[in-house]
């Protein structure tokens, strides 16, 4: 009788164990939508207004690769998440940078600032959630 209960027990412990592994997964893969809506509008607007060759081409590799590596965050790929944390910084800095370099007009100029901001939010959750980081553990699985 001691053991059933204790298997019980055990089998308890296992599946609150289970929910909330479930749960911190969710939670960071709904950071990972917010990363990824905070940085997608940025770039449309810079699609919008920007006429340079230059802005719209660095602004479709930045798009593609945050994309993706974001996508490998998703999928639990735990050098993605490094990636970005190093990468996006650099592109807000670029951003910035082509802010101070330029000559665009002042509408391109608020869109880069934009762009930079979103990058470095976007890199704080990435860097300061807890629930991404349990995502892409994976010892605790």
């Amino acid at each position: 009788m001691a053991g059933a209960r204790e298997e019980h027990r055990a089998g308890r412990l296992t599946d609150a164990r289970s929910l909330r592994r479930r749960m911190r997964h969710r939670n960071g893969r709904l950071w990972l939508l917010v990363s990824f809506l905070v940085l997608r509008p940025t770039d449309l607007l810079l699609f919008k207004v920007a006429h340079s060759e230059l802005i719209l081409a660095g602004t479709i590799i930045a798009s593609c690769w945050t994309t993706g590596l974001l996508a490998a965050v998703w999928l639990r790929v735990p050098w993605a998440r490094y990636a970005l944390i190093v990468g996006l910084p650099l592109c807000a800095l670029v951003a910035l940078l082509t802010t101070v370099v330029s000559e665009a007009q002042l509408k391109v100029r608020l869109a880069l600032l934009a762009a930079a901001a979103a990058h470095l939010i976007a890199t704080l959750i990435l860097a300061r959630s807890a629930a991404i980081k349990d995502l892409v553990s994976r010892a605790k699985d």
